[in-house]
């Protein structure tokens, strides 16, 4: 992947788990490891969908969409995707990573610089612990 901090996996299926429920069956999730490129973000983007369409207040499968998007090259929707998830949970840390970053690639730095800011603010672990 790129530059974009992803929401770990496991705890992204286990809230995807959690909100589909018995339409989840365990052989599905098995294809989310496939090394292909073209499958991970189609599979990615299906069980994303799926989500929303189950729970539209769950922010990390927004978060995650707005990822598919990004590597795909289409900023735009990227950027729409990771607003949405920070509306829907303002303390989401991932998601201003994922939106400074998509920002960044977009030219908009002072907008970028902003949501790295919101995301230390939430931040409870000291920064200099990452290096900043």
């Amino acid at each position: 992947m790129s530059e974009i901090r992803q929401v770990s996996n496991a705890r992204y299926l286990s809230k995807l788990t959690n909100v589909m429920g018995s339409s989840m069956h365990a052989s599905n999730l098995d294809t989310l490891t496939n090394n292909s490129p073209f499958v991970f973000f189609y599979r990615s983007a299906s069980f994303s969908t799926l989500a929303i369409k189950q729970n539209p207040l769950l922010a990390e499968a927004y978060s995650n969409l707005g990822n598919v998007y990004k590597e795909k090259g289409q900023l735009q929707e990227a950027l729409e995707n990771y607003r949405h998830a920070v509306r829907l949970k303002p303390d989401f840390i991932d998601g201003y990573i994922n939106l400074a970053a998509a920002l960044v690639s977009a030219g908009e730095m002072e907008q970028a610089v902003q949501a790295y800011i919101t995301a230390l603010q939430f931040n409870t672990v000291n920064p200099r612990n990452f290096g900043i």
